[in-house]
């Protein structure tokens, strides 16, 4: 389904190409993130009600030495997402309309991220920011405490 890259005993892993960073703290047991693009993105960006895909993050899962999957996380995962003034665009050029969201396995609904939920921030680097481009302008953060293998896109 996707391209995996290995990242082996580390607590932090950064996806510089994919405007990427994922802190994972020290947990019960030993872990590895599996992470890659979705081969079929374009089969799964449909509309869900309140939330238009743009651009695909990344896919990631969280697995222990013996390959099987950890979806509970004590302390919490830390995803750090930056986006572009492209992004910023796709959402009508409101930052405000800017949403992070992820995509559960065997599931077509998509679930954006929130303060209340997620402990969601989104920050700004620059201000005013531009209006176009690929320049990474801000990102959003969360906390995930429950984590399965799904994909992550920002969108509005």
């Amino acid at each position: 389904m996707y391209n995996r890259y290995y990242h082996t005993n580390r607590s932090y892993m950064k996806f510089p190409d994919k405007g990427v960073e994922i802190l994972i703290p020290p947990q019960s047991k030993s872990i590895k993130v599996s992470a890659g693009i979705i081969d079929d993105w374009d089969t799964i960006k449909d509309y869900t009600e309140g939330y238009k895909p743009g651009r695909e993050v990344i896919n990631f899962e969280v697995v222990d030495n013996s390959g099987q999957v950890i979806t509970k996380f004590d302390p919490a995962i830390e995803l750090k997402v930056y986006f572009t003034a492209n992004d910023v665009k796709f959402a009508g050029g409101n930052l405000d309309d800017l949403k992070l969201a992820f995509l559960p396995v065997n599931d077509s609904r998509w679930i954006i991220f929130t303060e209340q939920k997620h402990d969601l921030e989104r920050h700004l680097d620059y201000w005013p920011p531009p209006t176009e481009g690929d320049l990474w302008i801000g990102y959003f953060k969360v906390k995930i405490f429950d984590w399965g293998d799904p994909s992550v896109s920002v969108g509005k």
